[in-house]
C-alpha cells in the first residue's frame, strides 16, 4: 500500500476551504440557521449516555 501524505489530497483541499468559511462563524448563528441542531448533532445510546455534539462548530457537511 502506497503512503499518502494526507495534506496533499483534495480531501485535506476541502477541509482548509471549509475551515476558511467556517473559522469567524458564531455558535448562535449555527442555532439561529438550524434551530434543530441540538437534535441533529447529538445522540443517546442506551437511554443514558448523551453524546452532544451541538455547541461545536460543526456542519453537518463534516459529519457525511
Amino acid at each position: 500500500m502506497k503512503n499518502v501524505n494526507p495534506t496533499h489530497t483534495l480531501a485535506w483541499k476541502a477541509l482548509e476551504d471549509h475551515f476558511a468559511v467556517m473559522k469567524d462563524t458564531e455558535m448562535k448563528t449555527l442555532f439561529s440557521q438550524d434551530p434543530s441542531r441540538f437534535n441533529t448533532f447529538s445522540r443517546t445510546f442506551s437511554d443514558q449516555i448523551l453524546v452532544d455534539f451541538s455547541k461545536k462548530p460543526y456542519h453537518p457537511r463534516n459529519i457525511r
